[in-house]
């Protein structure tokens, strides 16, 4: 569909509606959308106004899989948000959005744009510290953030995002009571200070370091006393750990730890080779490993352990 396609699609909607559509999910995935193309179709009569838009109604919009990082994306980004003010979810997963895009939406979000956010997903781009620093003060004055109501934030496969920026993102959750918030920073390059921080974290429920090769390293500080009071869904899937890193989160799961974890994903690690058709480890059952699965099941029944990536019935 591309620009033009995508900008007549806007233009018609705003033409033809004397009220604000009824639409609540709108879905432009794979349209090779570039933001130019975004900002030119928002803008049309008026739509990036604070008023007016024939989109206010949105609460859910996927733009995941275009060609985003193209254009003027601070501008972009930022008439996004004001003109969908229903807004809850936003996907922008794989759009090639650098430091540019995460600056339009913190922009918006000092402006008091994004008030009912829930969700924001900015997996798979190449956002950098500064983008990601400048998103974590724009958050940390957000409505939706005060009122704990933002509750996912999905940073997975940006791998220019180093502790100190993951660590500044963590702070801003620190304070909530509600404990409701998920978490995903996997393939990115987590360090001491963010695990340190996320082990503080008494509103986090859900965290997938997935795909993180640090985490070996970092396996002591998830099993110290008090660490990790609410979490109940752990992604550890290709971090690298051999035998004895599995080992040591199985040892970590019998003395206490994470005391209200429901589902850990452990697969794709070289320490639990998976039989593709069983889903189940194909080897060291009957070792020192298997022991601890069958102490795991006896001691916490109600841990249930995934072996394979995607087997969980939790979705991030």
């Amino acid at each position: 569909m591309g620009d033009d396609g995508v900008a007549s699609f806007f233009t018609a909607c705003a033409s033809a509606a004397k009220e604000p559509l009824a639409l609540r999910r709108l879905e432009l995935c794979r349209l090779e959308l570039s933001s130019n193309g975004l900002l030119k179709g928002l803008q049309f009569n008026g739509c990036a106004a604070n008023s007016g838009s024939a989109f206010e109604n949105i609460e859910t919009l996927d733009l995941s899989c275009n060609t985003l990082g193209v254009g003027a994306q601070c501008d972009a980004f930022e008439a996004l948000l004001v003109s969908m003010p229903a807004l809850q979810d936003i996907e922008l997963r794989d759009c090639g959005l650098g430091d540019a895009a995460a600056s339009g939406l913190s922009s918006a979000l000092r402006k008091g744009a994004g008030t009912k956010l829930r969700r924001l997903s900015l997996a798979a781009n190449k956002i950098s510290i500064g983008g990601i620093l400048d998103l974590a003060n724009a958050l940390s004055s957000c409505s939706a953030i005060k009122q704990e109501t933002f509750a996912e934030l999905n940073l997975r496969g940006n791998e220019g995002l180093g502790d100190d920026a993951l660590a500044a993102i963590v702070k801003v959750f620190q304070a909530r009571t509600a404990t409701n918030f998920k978490l995903d920073i996997g393939e990115t390059k987590v360090g001491v200070e963010t695990i340190q921080q996320l082990a503080h974290t008494p509103s986090l429920v859900s965290l997938s370091l997935a795909g993180c090769r640090s985490v070996a390293i970092l396996l002591p500080i998830f099993f110290q006393a008090n660490n990790y009071p609410s979490i109940e869904y752990l992604s550890l899937s290709n971090c690298d750990l051999g035998e004895d890193d599995v080992a040591h989160v199985f040892e970590g799961l019998l003395t206490g730890a994470l005391p209200l974890l429901a589902c850990l994903e452990i697969g794709a690690n070289p320490g639990v080779e998976t039989n593709k058709s069983s889903g189940m480890p194909q080897q060291n059952l009957d070792g020192p490993l298997g022991n601890l699965v069958l102490k795991i099941k006896e001691q916490r029944p109600l841990v249930d352990i995934h072996w394979r990536i995607g087997d969980s019935p939790i979705k991030q």
